[in-house]
């Protein structure tokens, strides 16, 4: 489900759990934009299904609706199921046999204690309480399912309740990027914490073990989402699926204990560069949300990040980024790019200043392990009296552009 933006239009080929990079309309392996919503819409041939005796009712999910099932113990069965299950953990099911049948009903119980991977707390193995037309039901739970055997009655209903308290889930710390650090869950729900919703950077927090989160119902949200509300810190986490609708950094992991946990480069803080800044006219700093407005970002299909504690930014799938940038009229000017001399494949783009295509430029392992810059010269009539110009990267169709470490202007005299 997180693969597929609100819009419905763009999509992940990876779920990523940390970043900010938006969906995209297309990829090169063009079965996946198929493959992603056809799994979803499958999901309602996956709600039940019987063993090969027709005697068991295995049910799977839990989704509000109703069907009717050809054969179950000899004859139709009319299911109604009305839930707001995943937000709820209150499921209701009416069974409309067309005469007295016997057969067992299977309810999927899920485990959310964890794996040998992940823990979870508090857990919630086996937790449940299972009525049947309101008297509650002897049901062990063997290999995840609860089972109800019986002779069943057109309008018989069946109530489970699930647990579903917000989690705290800790990785093995043998995986070193988890380590020290913390995951929100909640029922089938993994949480992200977004910068959108910070007054600091989600890579600058520490959400400490004492903090406690309750459920908050946001109509007005992402399209309605039950969100974890936290007051001190004061904090909201969004379902992992709704992440990256909004724009900003999105994270799950969270920083827990910082004696353990690795720190994450945050791109926006600037890199002295003793070797141009006595020439520099004007740069942006990536990732800087003050520098990147004040030279009036625009872009499309664009992202910043962090590589080896440097900023960068770029553009996919023909998109691009502009900035508007000070030039000095009496001087040589040249917009200077600094690239990661391992980049490569189909980084393909162009350098525009003011609409015109100055240079192409194209990344296939330039300098293997090094950074490198690039100047491209402005042509003196396309400054004339100005002292500001836009510099646009736009990246060739299906190509991408960047990433750029640096971007500013230099005198080149």
């Amino acid at each position: 489900l997180g693969s597929i933006e609100r819009s419905g239009v763009n999509f992940y080929y990876q779920n990523p759990l940390r970043g900010e990079h938006a969906r995209y309309p297309w990829h090169g392996c063009p079965c996946c934009v198929g493959n992603i919503p056809r799994t979803l819409l499958a999901i309602k041939d996956l709600t039940y299904w019987l063993n090969a005796g027709k005697d068991t009712l295995y049910v799977g999910h839990f989704v509000a609706g109703e069907c009717t099932l050809p054969n179950v113990a000899g004859g139709p069965l009319r299911v109604k199921q009305e839930t707001r299950y995943p937000w709820k953990g209150k499921v209701a099911m009416t069974l409309h046999p067309d005469a007295q049948r016997t057969f067992s009903l299977k309810l999927r119980i899920p485990d959310r204690n964890g794996s040998r991977l992940y823990t979870a707390q508090p857990g919630t193995t086996t937790e449940c309480s299972i009525q049947v037309n309101g008297t509650p039901a002897e049901a062990s739970v063997v290999d995840g399912y609860a089972t109800i055997r019986r002779e069943w009655t057109p309008g018989d209903r069946v109530e489970l309740a699930l647990p579903m308290p917000i989690q705290r889930v800790h990785c093995d710390e043998r995986v070193a990027p988890n380590r020290g650090r913390v995951a929100l869950q909640r029922g089938p729900l993994v949480y992200n914490i977004e910068n959108v919703d910070l007054q600091i950077d989600v890579r600058e927090l520490v959400l400490k073990p004492e903090a406690v989160f309750r459920e908050v119902w946001r109509p007005d949200l992402l399209g309605g989402v039950m969100a974890l509300q936290c007051d001190v810190p004061a904090l909201l986490a969004v379902p992992n699926y709704a992440r990256l609708n909004r724009g900003g950094w999105s994270q799950v992991w969270l920083v827990e204990d910082p004696a353990k946990a690795t720190p994450e480069p945050i791109p926006g803080k600037p890199l002295p560069r003793p070797d141009l800044d006595p020439r520099t006219i004007d740069k942006v700093v990536f990732g800087n949300a003050p520098s990147e407005q004040a030279h009036k970002l625009q872009q499309e299909r664009s992202g910043t990040g962090a590589f080896q504690n440097r900023s960068w930014r770029d553009a996919h799938d023909g998109g691009w980024f502009s900035y508007e940038l000070t030039v000095d009229p009496k001087a040589k000017n040249a917009v200077l790019c600094t690239y990661w001399g391992d980049d490569a494949n189909n980084r393909r783009f162009q350098i525009r200043v003011d609409g015109r295509k100055i240079a192409d430029q194209k990344l296939e392992h330039e300098k293997p392990g090094a950074f490198f810059d690039a100047a491209y010269p402005i042509p003196a009539d396309l400054i004339g009296d100005k002292t500001k110009v836009t510099v646009r990267i736009q990246a060739e169709p299906g190509a991408t552009a960047g990433g750029l470490f640096d971007l500013r202007i230099v005198n080149v005299e």
